[in-house]
């Protein structure tokens, strides 16, 4: 009994050692090892060289005249990000939260480089009102103003009228667009006209400048405004040709015509 019992254990050691031994390994063995031992070493280096994390000097902003660079990158959020987890599209949306931004694209390259192309929103008016100055772009965007844009229409509006409350109360009042348009036809027809006046009692009311001097025209509201203004150069035609000169011009209302001298 004791024989079987030596020759039974000396058998399960014997398995043991047969299960527990390592094969020798082939060369593809080895080969998939040092694979994995690179592919290890690289994710580790990946993962902790700042080579791989982007800061300021790995962003470069292009197509800005009004916002800054800094402004651009502050928002962004790729401060000390790791370009692995920079997402496009995510970073578009968070420049184009910026006043003066319309459109960001953004491209990533490695190992961390980052391009952020501006499309910028481009005053065309100037917005006067009791509670501040601001600018407007084409689409009625209203804009803080950043120093002086020779050439701009300057719409004097004290009680805010142009003003359009946004549908949401969390987003800002934008600028009447119908009225965008007609100012900038007023500018379009009379480039010397550099102010226009808007206010509840007369509406829309202008100087314009000629060699006999100022004249006053009123316009009335900007609703039919077309009409009267394709009709303000026939009255100026007229008066040269009949070398008469008038202080003061309503056409609020196209029926009645007020000329005074």
């Amino acid at each position: 009994m004791r024989a079987e019992r030596t020759l039974s254990r000396r058998l399960y050691l014997e398995r043991m050692e047969r299960a527990l031994s390592i094969p020798p390994l082939g060369r593809p063995q080895v080969m998939a090892l040092v694979i994995m031992g690179v592919v290890f070493a690289l994710l580790v280096f990946i993962g902790i060289s700042d080579a791989f994390y982007v800061y300021g000097e790995d962003v470069q902003v292009k197509g800005v005249k009004y916002t800054s660079p800094e402004e651009v990158y502050a928002i962004s959020g790729l401060e000390g990000c790791h370009v692995f987890y920079v997402r496009p599209t995510e970073v578009s949306a968070r420049v184009e939260q910026l006043s003066f931004v319309r459109r960001a694209k953004v491209r990533v390259m490695i190992p961390a480089r980052v391009t952020i192309w501006v499309e910028e929103r481009v005053p065309v008016l100037v917005w006067q009102r009791d509670d501040g100055v601001f600018w407007v772009d084409k689409d009625g965007q209203v804009l803080p103003p950043k120093g002086e844009v020779r050439g701009l229409l300057r719409v004097v509006d004290p009680q805010g009228l142009a003003a359009v409350a946004a549908d949401d109360p969390s987003e800002p009042e934008t600028f009447d667009t119908y009225l965008l348009q007609a100012l900038r036809d007023i500018h379009d027809i009379f480039p010397s006209v550099n102010t226009v006046l808007y206010d509840r009692s007369v509406g829309l009311r202008l100087v314009v400048r000629t060699r006999e001097g100022d004249i006053q025209v009123y316009l009335g509201g900007y609703i039919g405004l077309e009409k009267r203004l394709e009709y303000l150069p026939t009255v100026l035609r007229q008066m040269r040709r009949q070398n008469t000169w008038y202080r003061f011009i309503d056409l609020s209302n196209l029926e009645q015509i007020v000329l005074e001298p």
